[in-house]
């Protein structure tokens, strides 16, 4: 082991000299675990990325370097979906049997995860075939007011955070066929769902009151499951996709069908940049992959990676952090990153767009004590041997108080090596 001397040590610990480098831009996917798992749906909350599965409901940090996911409970259960109300509020659905004492499939947590309390309250009546709670809908900071879906019990709705439910379309157990629910974040008294009918024939359903009244509209095609998109300045303008990706700019009366490249599973719009769009599709036991456009949907880009082949992607969503975007994909072979850092400097190893000390004292933390890796890996390979070790946090101490070569420039020249 590397013994290091006292004046090194104290180095590590001043905090004061700052050096700049020139900064680049990469792009990487990643495997961030639960192979063994279906991810079902992927949400990403409080700096936390959290995902329901075929057998239990986990979390991580969306920034750790493993991939080692804590259990929130109800291992060897599927669960349906799970509503994110604050960092403490959650509700969840899994599919109980009906045998025996299991028929109750929505759960509470006011700790995080840390506890469940049962919450079913009378949602889908008698029928035990009618009381999984296939998705969850709720407008932000409007919890009393929750909408659940079932394939079998239409859509019921409470308005008091869930202690009592009424169904609102249809009744409990007309087998409606009904596996999502939506309501519009910015209009919450506009709500969304789709169903088929015969032959697989999708219909869209639009209330503008809460739930009480549907208007029907019959969109055609194969049903693929629902994602929506809304545009926060007009109630009457949004995207989903059902039958392919939609479009509708009054309210869902007329939709336009948008040019997509793959029939699209699921989808997301940046956040800061309406016209940027990423779609992802059913696998089918190919690489993993997503299309991007950056000009709402007239043209895209691929991008995949051959070493990670999925059977099939349930679920996208994105993270827009200061430094990166990352989309998170939901699997039937567990969690998969594509993540693009938008610019990162060779030395810059703990990402606080400084280099000094504390990158030194990072990349020791992470050989010694089993620290978060640098990310990207790269920014911590100053000395350009391709790993990142004790030397790494060497070559930085001289670089910062000795005058040594820039990060990644080990002949001096100014040129970068690696």
């Amino acid at each position: 082991m590397i013994k290091l001397s006292t004046n090194v040590v104290l180095l590590f610990l001043l905090l004061f000299t700052t050096q700049n480098a020139d900064a680049e831009d990469l792009s990487y996917w990643s495997y961030e675990g639960l192979g063994q798992y279906q991810a079902q749906k992927v949400i990403v909350n409080g700096g936390n990325i959290y995902t329901c599965t075929d057998s239990g409901f986990f979390k991580k940090s969306l920034l750790s370097a493993d991939t080692i996911w804590t259990s929130l409970g109800f291992e060897g259960k599927y669960i349906w979906s799970f509503l994110i109300i604050s960092s403490d509020t959650m509700l969840i659905g899994i599919d109980p049997t009906s045998y025996g004492a299991d028929t109750i499939s929505i759960f509470k947590s006011v700790n995080g995860g840390m506890d469940w309390q049962p919450f079913q309250n009378g949602f889908g009546g008698e029928l035990y075939t009618g009381r999984a709670a296939c998705d969850f809908g709720c407008a932000p900071h409007q919890s009393d007011t929750l909408f659940v879906a079932n394939h079998n019990s239409g859509i019921g709705r409470s308005l008091d955070g869930g202690l009592s439910w009424v169904p609102v379309f249809g009744d409990w157990g007309d087998k409606s066929n009904m596996y999502d629910v939506a309501v519009n974040p910015y209009y919450p008294n506009k709500v969304y769902t789709g169903t088929f009918g015969v032959g697989h024939i999708c219909f869209f359903y639009i209330s503008s009151d809460y739930g009480i009244t549907w208007d029907p509209y019959l969109t055609g095609g194969l049903f693929l499951g629902m994602t929506y998109e809304f545009d926060p300045l007009d109630s009457n303008h949004f995207y989903f996709n059902q039958a392919g990706l939609r479009e509708t700019f009054d309210g869902g009366w007329t939709f336009n069908s948008v040019p997509e490249p793959i029939p699209c599973r699921s989808f997301v719009i940046h956040p800061d940049s309406s016209n940027i769009f990423y779609v992802t599709h059913y696998s089918h036991g190919g690489a993993l992959r997503y299309f991007k456009s950056y000009d709402t949907c007239n043209s895209w880009v691929a991008d995949s990676n051959p070493d990670m082949i999925t059977h099939e992607v349930y679920d996208l969503t994105i993270a827009v952090l200061e430094d990166r975007t990352i989309l998170a994909f939901g699997t039937h072979d567990g969690v998969y990153f594509h993540t693009d850092i938008e610019s990162w400097s060779c030395g810059d190893a703990n990402f606080d767009r400084n280099i000094n000390v504390s990158d030194a004292v990072y990349i020791i933390n992470y050989v010694f004590v089993s620290g978060n890796a640098p990310m990207p890996y790269e920014s911590g390979n100053v000395n350009c041997d391709a790993s990142v070790n004790i030397s790494d946090a060497v070559y930085i101490i001289n670089y910062v108080f000795s005058g040594g070569n820039d990060p990644c420039d080990t002949d001096g020249d100014d040129i970068p090596d690696c």
